[in-house]
């Protein structure tokens, strides 16, 4: 057998004996972190601008596999105290659903039970209501648009684990990159 051989057997070997000693079941996890909006040149007579925001995560799903979950989240965006009118003030909301594949370490490691631990990559699709105002045309617009993150996962407790995660999402004219910490739990 070649080494290439050898090596593709072990992984799916692994992959094998996570699937059957996996824990499915239902999670819900919450998450706050700060967010950088960029408008779009388009949008301003000047230079591009960009505001800084509080950001709020509050999601549920299911656990399918260790390596892949779905689930709904809500996001909010905005400012805890409003600035002056020549400072870009982002506010929005949006909710919607995710897909999230795993790289479950614990599982390798030989702890299948309890939350998954290690990195993960998610696509989410979401809808939104975003506005703009301190800029020299305010913006005000609603859509749908994809979601995307990365991030990593730690165990804290049996059933918990706390988690990193950036994302990147448009709102139209508008780039936004998040960073957010959060706890997810599973029932």
């Amino acid at each position: 057998m070649t080494s290439r051989l050898r090596t593709l057997l072990a992984a799916g070997c692994l992959l094998l004996s996570a699937q059957a000693s996996a824990e499915t079941g239902f999670y819900g996890d919450i998450a706050v972190g700060l967010g950088v909006q960029t408008i779009d040149r388009s949008q301003q007579e000047d230079e591009d601008r960009s505001a800084l925001t509080d950001v709020a995560k509050a999601g549920g799903g299911v656990q399918i596999t260790p390596f892949f979950s779905v689930g709904a989240a809500l996001w909010l965006y905005g400012q805890g105290s409003k600035a002056g009118e020549d400072v870009a003030q982002f506010d929005g909301v949006s909710a919607g659903v995710e897909a999230t594949a795993y790289l479950p370490l614990n599982v390798w490691l030989g702890d299948a039970n309890g939350p998954v631990v290690g990195p993960y990559v998610r696509y989410g699709h979401h809808c939104w209501a975003a506005s703009v105002v301190g800029i020299a045309k305010p913006w005000d617009d609603d859509g749908c648009s994809p979601l995307v993150a990365a991030g990593f996962s730690f165990r804290t407790a049996r059933r918990a684990a706390l988690y990193a995660e950036y994302s990147r999402t448009e709102f139209d004219e508008i780039t936004s990159g998040s960073i957010i910490a959060g706890l997810k739990t599973r029932f």
